[in-house]
């Protein structure tokens, strides 16, 4: 099997303190562990050199992992070989940075058990016209914890879409609805980012099958801010009024404190669509994702 010129996005973990960064690689490395599934094309890899290993995970000739030191994203070059037992291994000969590169739009369609909503999300997010906010929406969605769950994630543990791909299913429905609607494009944008990321914390409130304690205390709205902060600051750094907007619409206050009409009218309408897709779905039969769906059991959760 050869797979020359494969996409990549690096994830590297490791527990010691001092690792080399990419460029210091001494190439070629050879894959340990290298499972491939041809049929969804997911698998696991190991990176070895002799004095570091590296856990990797691979998803439709991805590479996805994650990183202590900086993020490395770029374009590998992995041939076939053999070792002197005879034995088949996996050779990466080459590898160009690419900083570009972005989870979300790496995600393999399985990552999601629910058909075609990977797809659907991405398609979404790629139609958006403002550039400042469809960066915040590719970056939000390519964190390590979020690329890792939120494709996988219940929406609840009991209530709507309460099965694994809810989360992301029932994003994509608020997010579809607000893209069908009659609300101006400025504002269908802001929309969007908030249909798709107002229940992100979520993928840090579950554990074992219930709420952290933090995610009691806190609830999953501020946890979801929290990791969205820096991304929303750069949005007002580009342009300061879909900034401010989301901020509002994100933290929560256009419900409470907020004396700005713009996100106390798209948090409205986005807050109609949230419970229109939670009523749909309570009226229909209990979803069984099927059995060969990759998702994870193990979610992430947060805290402080």
């Amino acid at each position: 099997m050869n797979h020359s010129n494969v996409a990549t996005r690096h994830a590297i973990q490791t527990t010691q303190a001092e690792q080399p960064t990419v460029q210091q690689w001494r190439l070629p490395i050879i894959l340990r562990s290298f499972q491939w599934d041809e049929d969804t094309k997911l698998g696991q890899v190991q990176l070895c050199t002799q004095e570091y290993n590296w856990h990797c995970a691979t998803f439709n000739n991805y590479f996805i992992h994650f990183l202590f030191q900086d993020e490395v994203t770029g374009y590998a070059r992995i041939i076939q070989s053999v070792n002197q037992a005879n034995e088949p291994i996996y050779v990466m000969v080459d590898f160009k940075l690419d900083d570009s590169l972005k989870a979300l739009n790496l995600a393999h369609p399985e990552f999601c058990p629910i058909e075609g909503v990977v797809e659907q999300t991405r398609s979404l997010v790629q139609g958006i016209q403002n550039t400042g906010i469809k960066r915040l929406l590719e970056n939000a969605l390519s964190m390590d914890s979020v690329s890792a769950n939120f494709w996988t994630c219940q929406a609840s543990l009991r209530d709507h879409h309460a099965y694994a791909g809810g989360l992301a299913e029932h994003s994509l429905e608020v997010a579809t609805m607000i893209a069908s609607s009659n609300l101006e494009i400025e504002d269908k944008d802001i929309g969007i980012a908030f249909a798709l990321l107002h229940d992100i914390g979520k993928i840090y409130s579950y554990a074992h099958g219930t709420l952290t304690e933090y995610a009691r205390e806190v609830g999953h709205e501020r946890i979801g801010y929290q990791f969205l902060d820096t991304f929303i600051t750069e949005l007002e750094q580009e342009d300061a009024k879909a900034g401010h907007s989301l901020r509002e619409l994100l933290n929560g206050n256009w419900k409470r404190t907020t004396k700005d009409r713009r996100p106390l009218a798209i948090g409205r309408v986005v807050n109609a669509f949230d419970q229109l897709s939670c009523e749909r779905n309570l009226q229909k039969p209990i979803k069984n994702p099927p059995a060969n769906s990759f998702h994870r059991d193990d979610l992430a959760f947060f805290e402080p």
